[in-house]
């Protein structure tokens, strides 16, 4: 590795290497057959506890960077970058989303709003009255055409992706050679990983804790129910202390969330300003505002909450009746404010687009040879060409203009604005990325049937393989390999999260007892999707959005340019976050700040991967025995199904 002469980071030496070998395929496997079933179930017990793609990353190139050397070899550079990227992907989770679809169909929401569900097309869910619900399967006719729509969807959003993220490579890669500052830290990461040079016997220690941990969260409820009974010792998603402030304190709401991953992101994220924000975000929602309404008597949520209300009933209940709207001007102002200011970075990047020919690429290139132009050709076709045909399919009589818009015109500006910035500074704060702009469009093409509001229309501007790019060029991995790994991870995917979300499903109702969280989360998603779909007077007020959200976030927004960027970023963020998940993050801050104070600076720098991967590994090896377990248990008791 030699040091970088314009940032203390190092890169690699020598030819490009392809990094698919024998050892990062399994790798792969293990993070798939690992952490898939981990990721679905996390997602139905927890709120804000799932998995951090950087912690399976880190996790997944620790143990095998371990296994390695057990067996007297080191992995190369290139393998363990495929280990660190698509190796390390999680399964397949858009089963759990079309479930949501099924669930929303169901949903007595719709009739509060007025809203037909025999109106909401089956390429969306099965209708409301098909008997997949009660069976809990996807293996039924019902269900071939929504499958279908979510598989080209997904196979035209990868096409998309890498099309534009091919781009992106060539203009700010190539073309501008832009520093992506980010990358060279990430690239450092996966070095030190692959060397062993975090602390292995910590890994095991606090993996060992929370299995034993794990083993008690997930497991024991997980077995006993599928003989009926519900044995769950640890309140799940969280423990509530509303109604322990609520006589001082009415409308306010308090809890600590349960799950350990929690506290991953607290020890990671570099950005400490970033996590107190999205704590006092919350707390300002919570315990501040929240009260301060009924206090008042302002908003319709003062006259909706009653005494006895817990967590789960005041987050959906004050979110449904005041904190929609000012959220939506919030993500207004977050949004378009920074874009303003960037306004000029926007118009260098598509300037530097349109004479993409008249940029000089050196023929001594940093990242590789080019994709050939028949691939590209392909890629476009397969991404931009094949989505607007499927929205034709789904919706014949919708305005063109729409899809012209949506698939090929507003991919091609994000994508070298977000590319650009995010090159200069591994953000992509202020690029164009109009908040909304999904609803903005169905609302603007004056179509008056609700179908277009469920149509799967997808922008992937390819900034994700942007970033993996650039890592591939500065580790001497060839993107070849990169791409080869990321197919066969997301075919793989598809049939693991398949198989699991089926078994989840079957052991019992989601939501239900044992699968809490989308019975807090779900009404929430449907109310917002509901909301603009009707736009009721008495719901969706544009004062609100305009004085208390827009007002609010263009301070929040505009306050970045006095130094407190990520302060207010996590603010912003904080307002949509329950509070026992903001409590858990800040624990994770806490717990650095006090390791640093005993240990060093130094120690906790070369130990914190080791800190929130051993953490996330025992607890998701704890579910995975749990699920191990229960299809055992179920197999021999046909009853539970």
């Amino acid at each position: 590795m030699i040091l970088h002469r314009d940032y203390p980071v190092y890169y690699v030496e020598g030819e490009f290497r392809s990094g698919l070998t024998w050892r990062s395929l399994c790798a792969l496997l293990y993070s798939l057959l690992v952490f898939t079933p981990v990721a679905i179930y996390l997602s139905l017990v927890t709120i804000g506890g799932g998995l951090a793609g950087s912690v399976v990353e880190y996790s997944t190139l620790l143990l095998f960077s371990e296994i390695a050397a057990l067996y007297g070899a080191r992995l190369l550079p290139q393998e363990a970058v495929i280990i660190f990227g698509p190796a390390a992907t999680i399964g397949f989770t858009g089963f759990l989303g079309l479930i949501f679809n099924l669930y929303f169909v169901r949903s007595p929401l719709l009739n509060t709003f007025g809203i037909n569900p025999s109106e909401i097309p089956q390429w969306f869910a099965p209708h409301y009255t098909s008997p997949v619900w009660d069976m809990r399967t996807f293996f039924h006719i019902d269900w071939l055409p929504a499958i279908t729509v979510t598989i080209v969807v997904h196979i035209t959003s990868l096409c998309s992706g890498l099309f534009f993220g091919l781009l992106a490579r060539e203009l700010f890669i190539e073309g501008e050679r832009l520093p992506f500052p980010i990358q060279h830290i990430d690239v450092v990461a996966i070095i030190s990983l692959s060397e062993r040079k975090k602390s292995i016997s910590l890994l095991s220690l606090l993996s060992v804790a929370s299995f034993l941990y794990g083993l008690v969260y997930y497991a024991v409820p997980l077995c006993t129910k599928v003989y009926h009974v519900t044995l769950d010792p640890i309140p799940k998603p969280w423990i509530d202390f509303t109604t322990s402030i609520e006589s001082f304190l009415p409308g306010a709401a308090f809890g600590i969330a349960t799950s350990l991953t929690g506290i991953a992101p607290g020890l990671v994220i570099p950005q400490e300003s970033l996590i107190i924000g999205v704590f006092l975000g919350s707390v300002i929602r919570f315990l501040i505002i929240n009260p301060l309404l009924i206090r008042l008597n302002l908003s319709s949520w003062a006259y909706y909450w009653t005494p006895g209300m817990n967590l789960t009933r005041i987050y959906q209940y004050s979110q449904l009746y005041f904190w929609l709207n000012p959220l939506i001007g919030v993500g207004f102002a977050v949004g378009l404010v920074p874009l303003i200011f960037n306004f000029k970075t926007f118009v260098k990047s598509l300037r530097a687009a349109f004479e993409f020919r008249k940029v000089k690429i050196s023929d001594d290139r940093i990242s590789g040879p080019p994709i050939s132009g028949k691939w590209m050709i392909l890629l476009f076709c397969i991404g931009a060409v094949g989505a607007f045909i499927l929205d034709i399919i789904l919706l014949p009589d919708f305005p063109l203009w729409v899809f012209l818009l949506y698939e090929f015109i507003m991919p091609f500006l994000v994508t070298i604005s977000a590319g650009r910035i995010y090159a200069l500074t591994g953000t992509t704060a202020g690029s164009l990325n109009i908040p909304y702009f999904y609803q903005l469009t169905m609302i603007a093409s004056g179509y008056p049937k609700i179908s277009c509001w469920f149509l799967p229309l997808r922008v992937d501007p390819g900034t994700g393989w942007l970033r993996s790019f650039k890592i591939c060029q500065l580790t001497k991995t060839t993107i070849e390999s990169w791409i080869k790994a990321s197919i066969i991870a997301w075919v793989l995917a598809f049939f693991v999260g398949l198989f699991y979300t089926q078994f989840f499903w079957q052991i019992a109702p989601i939501p239900s007892e044992i699968y809490p969280a989308p019975g807090i989360q779900w009404p929430i998603d449907i109310i917002s999707r509901a909301v603009w779909i009707t736009r009721p007077t008495q719901l969706f007020d544009l004062n609100t959005i305009l004085y208390w959200g827009f007002g609010l976030g263009a301070l929040l927004a505009l306050s970045q340019y006095l130094g407190m960027s990520f302060l207010i970023i996590g603010m912003a963020s904080g307002l949509g976050t329950p509070i026992p998940v903001a409590v858990l993050i800040l624990l994770g801050l806490l717990i650095k700040r006090i390791l640093i104070h005993f240990f060093g600076d130094k120690w906790f720098v070369d130990n914190r991967a080791a800190l929130a991967a051993g953490l996330v590994l025992g607890e998701s090896l704890a579910a995975v025995c749990g699920v191990s377990l229960a299809m055992v248990l179920q197999s021999s008791s046909p009853g539970a199904y």
